[in-house]
């Protein structure tokens, strides 16, 4: 990594998968010397290498994808991701000077050339963001003079640390010019900074490119290392066969070439028959609706065939179909282990994957806005809308990586699954009320979401000890079906990749195997059974994020950051093995009986 400019220096490195996963375009950085903003990707050195996932490109509606390029020679002399110093205020240890860092900073860069003991210089804490992305340094003008009737333009400042006061409360601020001085006591709030106008700022495409559309948000006060400051939205699929994708999605792709000269042209009535007859011609009557084939063929007809929805189901129909032996896709059907017979379906051995993960964008302050009561979903989506496209001088490719790696897929029994939500009710109505109003979305939220999302992390912490795999290095996928949906959907995919040309070694295939699956979930549910913080655990009904958990803390259920798909939210270890006194209200109670 290098600061761009007049004087560049190399001050860092950060892998490629940090780059798409967690240090894209506009997140902040703190190197050994500087702290700084990743810029803009269309400023990166790319791989000439250039990446296609099919689904994907029609999704994101782009030509291709490309991995930022990988230096693992540090002598090569080339920089290949730029970044800006930010933020730009910082402060003197030593002379307690509070101001831009070239107001500071003489010819030895970092260091403050105003004091004797010439101590390297600190960057501020606080920031300020607001949810259409905009970043900019902390006001401290503006903060400074708010509630005083002075007026002054002051531009030195000095700050001070009260050993007596504690928290924000003893950092004061001091204008050098006239005297004023508040602490930062308040600053942190929705409507502390009510008055204060964004000024669109985008310092990750460099000085003098603010936002030309006038920004109406509200700016709020973050610290720097919050985990509010950026939130990268990627998508990942897997690449499977083209023969593997629905018998309803070949259908429609086989006839869409004459369906499409009539399917704006004729009524409702006649696209019911149309399909009707289409259905039976193709001998699918008695798996799909007409009503199923008719979204398809609107779907076509509105330009796209791929939602986010669809890519997951399409995943899952070649997880579940014959066994496969491509290039990148090769599975294996096992069966699941006869102790198990009457909770899962089936058990497929993943021996080879490969997965494309895109950087589609960048939210701040929430992973994504809360729903409004009265809001029509046009314009939720539109105020949802990506801070951010990384690529902002080219719209034909997004920056991506590709992974290779194995593992194991489970399907519940259905049936059993939908026995097990009718007993438990509406044990999951709080929890979903919670999520509207929450900053996490999740379009397949049900109670089969959350048996499902809950057994896949108490699988992954046991695979820990049986594997040797540490939790972060194991991600999985929930294929979870709604009521009414087109596809019966009740999946787990535990598995684990890398960038480089192997992948893994298969040692989690080899945990698929019935004789070790059926040792794994043993050790699971014996382990789930209970907690070191229950009853307080087992009762609960409002942990962790929004209060989108149940039963489930770190002494039982969570895991890394980078192994869930929906943040440890969406989690309840009583769905899997019941309460003590109450067992029928987990998908395995029988087990324990």
């Amino acid at each position: 990594m290098e600061i761009p400019g007049e004087d560049p220096r190399k001050i860092g490195q950060l892998r490629r998968t940090q780059l798409i996963t967690s240090f894209g375009p506009g997140s902040l950085v703190d190197m050994p010397d500087y702290s700084v903003i990743i810029a803009d990707g269309s400023m990166w050195e790319f791989d000439k290498h250039v990446l296609h996932e099919d689904r994907l490109e029609r999704l994101l509606d782009v030509k291709c994808f490309r991995e930022p390029l990988a230096s693992d020679d540090p002598h090569t002399g080339k920089d290949v991701i730029k970044s800006f110093r930010f933020p730009e205020w910082h402060y003197c240890p030593s002379c307690h000077r509070l101001a831009p860092v070239w107001a500071l900073e003489g010819k030895r860069k970092g260091y403050c050339h105003h004091c004797k003991e010439n101590n390297r210089l600190v960057p501020s804490t606080f920031i300020i963001a607001c949810e259409n992305g905009h970043i900019e340094d902390f006001p401290y003008r503006w903060w400074v003079h708010r509630d005083t009737e002075k007026e002054c333009d002051g531009r030195a400042f000095e700050i001070a640390f009260d050993q007596a006061k504690g928290g924000l409360e003893g950092i004061i601020i001091k204008c050098k010019e006239c005297g004023a001085q508040r602490s930062m006591a308040g600053s942190i709030g929705a409507d502390a900074l009510k008055g204060f106008k964004c000024h669109g700022r985008r310092p990750w495409l460099g000085r003098h490119k603010d936002d030309p559309r006038e920004c109406d948000m509200q700016v709020r006060t973050l610290q720097k290392g919050s985990s509010s400051v950026y939130f990268p939205i990627t998508i990942g699929a897997l690449t499977i066969p083209a023969f593997d994708l629905g018998p309803l999605t070949v259908c429609a792709n086989n006839n869409w070439d004459a369906t499409s000269a009539i399917w704006q042209i004729i009524d409702d009535a006649s696209k019911l028959s149309y399909c009707e007859n289409l259905l039976a011609k193709e001998g699918l009557s008695d798996q799909y609706a007409p009503s199923a084939l008719i979204k398809e063929f609107n779907q076509r007809a509105a330009g796209t065939n791929i939602t986010e929805k669809s890519l997951v189901e399409d995943e899952y129909a070649a997880l579940t179909s014959c066994d496969k032996n491509e290039r990148a896709f090769k599975t294996i059907h096992v069966g699941p282990p006869p102790s198990l017979s009457d909770y899962l379906d089936d058990v497929v051995l993943v021996k080879r994957l490969r997965e494309v993960m895109v950087l589609r964008g960048f939210r701040r302050i929430t992973p994504e806005p809360a729903e409004i009561p009265g809001e029509t979903e046009e314009q939720y989506e539109k105020r949802a809308s990506l801070s951010f496209t990384p690529s902002t001088t080219s719209d034909d490719w997004l920056p991506a990586m590709e992974l290779l790696g194995e593992g194991f897929f489970i399907t519940l029994n259905t049936d059993a699954v939908d026995e097990w939500a009718a007993r438990v009710g509406n044990r999951y109505d709080s929890m979903e009320k919670h999520l509207k109003q929450s900053g996490i979305k999740c379009p397949s939220f049900s109670p089969r979401y959350v048996l499902l999302h809950t057994l896949s992390h108490l699988l992954i912490r046991q695979l820990t000890f049986d594997c040797g795999y540490s939790s972060a290095s194991i991600r999985e996928k929930i294929y979870a079906s709604k009521p009414g949906d087109d596809r019966n959907m009740a999946g787990i995919l535990l598995y684990t990749s890398s960038p480089d040309s192997d992948g893994s070694l298969g040692g989690l295939v080899r945990q698929g195997r019935p004789n070790n699956l059926q040792l794994t979930f043993e050790n699971m549910l014996n382990a789930a059974s209970w907690c070191s913080s229950d009853p307080i655990c087992s009762k609960s009904k409002d942990q962790g994020y929004d209060a989108l958990n149940y039963a489930a803390c770190h002494a039982c259920t969570l895991l890394p950051e980078t192994s869930c798909t929906m943040r440890n939210s969406l989690l309840d270890r009583v769905s899997v093995v019941g309460e003590h006194e109450n067992p029928e209200l987990g998908f395995f109670g029988a087990w324990f009986e």
